[in-house]
């Protein structure tokens, strides 16, 4: 899976925006994902606090957890 493709996705499953950071400034209550060196880490950020940080070797495996963590969230239809 490709950002764009993630993108896409969460597009598609009308996952709200202010839900999610992809490779930016955290936002307050978010799921976000950034990648450090060759890893991509995905963790919870609220109050300048990253909690349960998980990480792994590739885009297409973040992406996967990251959706599935944002569909459990929210009722995709």
């Amino acid at each position: 899976m490709t950002e764009t493709d993630l993108r896409e996705q969460l597009i598609a499953n009308k996952t709200p925006e202010d839900a999610y950071t992809l490779f930016g400034d955290p936002k307050d209550e978010s799921l976000t994902m950034q990648r450090i060196g060759s890893e991509v880490v995905v963790y919870y950020y609220e109050r300048g606090v990253r909690t349960n940080p998980r990480t792994f070797p590739s885009l297409a495996e973040a992406a996967d957890y990251f959706l599935k963590e944002l569909s459990s969230w929210f009722r995709v239809d």
